[in-house]
């Protein structure tokens, strides 16, 4: 049975490996593309947290401001995964 598990965790070890490591966002990137697209709204410094723009932390959380602000949903078809990952590293490094 213990052979079992070390069996398995290698292999979940493995499968983890092989995934690679998570897609990161680019800063410098991210401020560019946030002094584009969000600081007429939010302000030039996130860290101010106009309008809760310190929650677009990762992708998924800018994702889904898209989603629910109607004036943002256009943003929906300009950004990619990418770029709402450099944002959110932006983001993040602007407000801690």
């Amino acid at each position: 049975m213990k052979s079992l598990r070390i069996l398995l965790a290698t292999a979940n070890l493995s499968v983890l490996a092989a995934c690679g490591p998570a897609p990161a966002g680019d800063v410098a990137i991210g401020q560019t593309l946030y002094g584009k697209y969000c600081a007429s709204c939010h302000g030039s410094d996130p860290k101010a947290n106009q309008m809760n723009v310190a929650n677009g932390t990762t992708s998924a959380a800018i994702g889904g401001a898209i989603a629910k602000v109607g004036f943002m949903s256009y943003l929906a078809n300009v950004l990619t995964t990418q770029n709402k990952l450099d944002m959110g590293a932006y983001i993040s490094s602007a407000t801690k």
